[in-house]
């Protein structure tokens, strides 16, 4: 996602004032500003890989004390069959616990990373497809909302929307010179974002 490669482009719905022409919405580069946005959006959206583990850390940490106890009292008792269970349950908790929490700190340094399939799973949905969208209209379409980047989505397909973010990122920089895909078939004549009528 270099923030030198990816290239603005463009994809074209119905026009809402006239639906026999095209409307071109226009798309900035996904740059390192419009990734670290996406991606704050994104960790709030993603499970949070602490808070899925601490109530299993805490049930293992109360057996591991209640382990302890039965520990010092087979001690006591002089009781080393007893003694000798005690420990290696203790040994088996601890290296649950270590485990668990090992994954876990690899999931946080992950969590939101471009290269997490949650991550890459959440971009390719419509959840974040539309997030992400919305946040490309900002320069040339100001004020365009969530609700407004999935409508273009649902219209133009999804599988035009993820081109057209793949170029802006930079994945598809090499299709530059493509023809956006469209909504519909218009004879002629398209309204730029400006609203001015162009001919094709």
């Amino acid at each position: 996602m270099a923030s030198h490669i990816g290239v603005e482009t463009e994809i074209k719905t119905k026009d809402k004032e006239d639906p026999s022409k095209l409307f071109t919405w226009r798309l900035s580069r996904w740059d390192r500003g419009i990734m670290r946005r996406w991606l704050e959006w994104a960790a709030d959206m993603l499970p949070d890989p602490l808070k899925k583990v601490r109530g299993v850390l805490l049930e293992l940490a109360c057996e591991e004390q209640d382990l302890a106890a039965d520990l010092e009292k087979a001690r006591k008792a002089k009781d080393t069959v007893a003694e000798d269970k005690a420990a290696r349950l203790m040994i088996a908790n601890r290296k649950v616990q270590d485990n668990i929490t090992t994954k876990a700190v690899n999931d946080v340094s992950s969590h939101i990373g471009m290269n997490n399939p949650k991550v890459i799973g959440l971009l390719q949905s419509i959840e974040g497809a539309s997030h992400l969208l919305e946040l490309l209209l900002q320069k040339y379409h100001p004020g365009t909302t969530y609700a407004q980047a999935e409508e273009i989505i649902f219209e133009a397909g999804m599988e035009a929307i993820q081109e057209r973010l793949d170029r802006a990122s930079g994945v598809a920089a090499s299709a530059k010179n493509e023809e956006p895909p469209t909504a519909t078939q218009e004879s002629g004549r398209e309204k730029t974002p400006g609203g001015e009528l162009t001919t094709a």
